[in-house]
């Protein structure tokens, strides 16, 4: 009777134990706030599964699910999840297995998967049937050449809008593109600019890089992928 008794301890326990290994997470510039409050941009709930392993689930300010991936320490570690962005700065908690991006109606458009922070794939992005990458075995490189090629041609083809220069206008832009399998540029916009002449001159620069990219390469083949570049405005 005694060991009966002692076993529905343990196990009533367990159960109570792991009820506590959940919290959830509020973040606003990338950084966790220490309580609720309106100001935050996402929260995660962030749940210790066993002694290594930290399952994130990440949810936008409408409470719609996001992102989902996994944490993995290489040791045990009596860490609680509240606390997992401590062992993340010490570079002691790596992306393991797969992550999964959603959109609004459910829908998964992106994908990676990790083995203890190295990237086995992706990540990638799936949009209207086609597979993007952010990373690849070979990145696209312009006319085939170094990034100092293409900072090069960008410093010879951009020209200085007169009505910026005139109101005294500098800036960075950044113009967000697909570079595709044939290396031409794809999907070109302003993700973040500056001035409305300056961000028309950044995109006319980089739309006129079509087709001389070499394309990125993934396990020997061409596939799409999603490049950022910054291109800075500055008086002399």
């Amino acid at each position: 009777m005694k060991f009966t008794f002692f076993i529905s301890l343990f196990i009533l326990f367990a159960i109570y134990d792991s009820s506590q290994v959940t919290d959830t997470l509020y973040y606003k510039n990338g950084k966790v706030l220490k309580t609720k409050n309106k100001e935050y941009d996402f929260y995660r709930i962030v749940s210790k599964t066993d002694s290594v392993t930290f399952d994130v689930k990440e949810y936008d300010r409408n409470d719609i699910l996001c992102t989902t991936f996994s944490y993995k320490t290489k040791k045990a570690t009596d860490v609680e999840p509240k606390n997992m962005e401590k062992l993340i700065r010490k570079n002691q908690l790596p992306m393991d297995g797969q992550l999964l991006r959603y959109s609004k109606n459910g829908e998964i458009i992106g994908e990676a998967i990790y083995d203890y922070g190295i990237s086995l794939y992706g990540p990638v992005e799936y949009k209207n049937g086609d597979t993007i990458f952010f990373d690849a075995d070979i990145m696209p490189l312009f006319e085939g050449k170094g990034p100092d090629n293409l900072r090069y041609y960008v410093s010879k083809k951009l020209k200085y809008p007169e009505s910026a220069a005139f109101r005294g206008i500098q800036g960075k832009v950044f113009i967000q593109f697909i570079v595709n399998e044939h290396g031409e540029v794809q999907s070109a916009k302003v993700a973040r600019g500056a001035d409305p002449d300056l961000n028309k001159e950044a995109l006319r620069v980089v739309l006129s890089t079509s087709g001389k990219w070499k394309p990125a390469m993934y396990k020997g083949r061409p596939v799409k992928y999603k490049y950022t570049m910054p291109i800075a405005f500055k008086l002399q």
